[in-house]
């Protein structure tokens, strides 16, 4: 039955230790299945219930303290180093076994999108996001790639095996051989080591505290310590010696070893082999449905494999952005009419609550008065009011014709005037001798000298050329009778 079981794509839990016999693995009720190297203690196939509950078990899915990190038997080869699609393989097919994980979230996704990185950029955000909301997963990333690549003009890139064979002993947890009694610093596999660009592709794409579009903000989603530590609680097990006894027979060997892929302790004392489903982990929250107000966050998982035990809780939702929305206060009333004919606007408002952060128009208008304007006879101005001076002139305004509105009564409308009288008379001050300029300032009187009125335009001050000294003169006429060197005119 086992090997009917591999036939079709599956694999059975190991049992025993790295050590075992035949004959041991008898003894223990195991079934002995003969490999290239020798053979194998596998556990019997659960004719039963061929669904096993082990991949199912949430509570037993992560080692939960260091209590429970160590004598846990190893259930498959999970080679810790693997990484990409090997590692990918090797994480659905523990969990398809009816195995537990031991891979926290962050890794799990940095494994899959590190496959992606030779895909064009836009495809590259498209499949992130396909990540984080779990469209991709352990069970599917290569027919997804396979799907983006095509549609780049990329080929087939992946081969058809599914599990890789680790080079580290997968019973290794079973052996007991530990001599020293010393802690020890465990290694657990470094992503970010096995590909440095990881770093900057993903949490530099996020920002750290960047988004991605409908998801939110992921940055703040990630916890401390994005990629796994490097050191791990002593060794709880140590060699035990009696005085006066010879020393047990049995190790400590492998004790302290972490299986990625284990068999949950609830189960190490009936396990069987078979076909598991399994829920996937959850997927990044959603983008918030609304920006203010109250909305809400969804994020989803999914059972693989489809017979998940009942009640699995697939969909979790909840609140977000309650904080009220900016709104508008009322209308004001519509203005006046900014024209009295002829077609002009009427116009309202409304203020924010929250400056520039209302959604809509703060301010409408609406047309009036369109009709024709009156027409109108302008007589003609009165004589300028002062004698000499300024003054003003008018003149009646009379409608001919109402137009759309009607008549309104004449008016008189008024102009500034001004009568002007006297003469522009120009004084002249001293010459500038570096410039050879002079000032003219005009002065407006009358015939009698008295002071009159003159435009304006012709009262401004002006510069004149001036020869009124020897160097001006040079200057102006430098071959004219006594202008020489002994000046050094320019």
């Amino acid at each position: 039955m086992i090997n009917v079981l591999e036939h079709f794509g599956h694999y059975p839990k190991r049992a025993g230790w790295s050590t075992i016999t035949e004959s041991e693995c008898y003894l223990i009720d195991g079934c002995w299945k003969i490999t290239n190297t020798g053979g194998t203690c596998v556990y019997p196939l659960e004719l039963n219930h061929v669904t096993v509950r082990s991949g199912n078990d949430e509570e037993d899915s992560q080692l939960p303290d260091p209590r429970g990190l160590y004598g846990v038997p190893s259930c498959m080869p999970f080679n810790s180093a693997a990484t990409g699609a090997e590692f990918l393989s090797s994480y659905h097919t523990c969990l398809a076994t009816g195995c537990a994980i031991n891979v926290d979230r962050n890794t799990y996704w940095q494994q899959l999108y590190s496959l992606g990185t030779d895909l064009p950029l836009h495809l590259q955000q498209t499949y992130l996001n396909m990540i984080y909301s779990g469209q991709v997963r352990a069970d599917n990333f290569k027919e997804i790639l396979e799907q983006l690549k095509a549609s780049s003009g990329f080929g087939n890139v992946f081969s058809t095996h599914t599990f890789p064979v680790g080079s580290i002993d997968p019973l290794i947890a079973y052996s007991l051989n530990l001599t020293s009694s010393q802690p020890r610093h465990l290694q657990f596999p470094n992503v970010e080591a096995q590909n440095p660009n990881l770093h900057s592709s993903l949490l530099g794409g996020l920002g750290g505290q960047g988004s991605i579009p409908g998801f939110g903000n992921l940055g703040g989603q990630l916890p401390h310590g994005f990629y796994p530590g490097h050191y791990q609680p002593a060794c709880p097990y140590k060699p035990v010696k009696y005085i006066n006894l010879p020393p047990l027979s049995g190790s400590f060997e492998g004790c302290c070893e972490k299986p990625l892929c284990y068999i949950p302790r609830p189960q190490i004392y009936h396990p069987f082999s078979g076909v598991s489903s399994y829920l996937t982990y959850w997927s990044a929250w959603s983008q918030c449905s609304v920006s203010c107000g109250g909305g809400k966050q969804t994020r989803t998982r999914i059972c693989v494999g489809g017979k998940c035990p009942k009640g699995s809780q697939t969909e979790q939702t909840k609140y977000c952005n309650e904080n009220p929305c900016p709104y508008y206060h009322e209308w004001t009333d519509f203005s006046s009419c900014s024209v009295s004919c002829g077609g002009g606007v009427r116009t309202r408002s409304r203020v924010c609550s929250v400056t520039d952060q209302c959604q809509g128009i703060s301010t409408e208008t609406t047309p009036c008065k369109p009709g024709a304007c009156p027409t109108y006879d302008y007589g003609e101005w009165t004589p300028c009011s002062a004698e000499y001076g300024e003054g003003q002139k008018q003149r009646t305004v009379s409608c001919l014709n109402g137009g759309a509105y009607g008549c309104p009564a004449d008016r008189i409308e008024y102009e500034e005037c001004a009568v002007y009288y006297g003469n522009v008379v120009h004084q002249t001050g001293v010459c500038n001798p570096n410039t050879c300029m002079k000032t003219s300032r005009p002065q407006c009187v009358t015939d009698n000298g008295s002071p009159g009125y003159c435009e304006p335009s012709q009262m401004r001050p002006r510069s004149v050329p001036c020869i009124d000294n020897l160097v001006c003169y040079c200057k102006a006429y430098p071959t004219a009778f006594g202008c020489n060197r002994s000046l050094n005119l320019p």
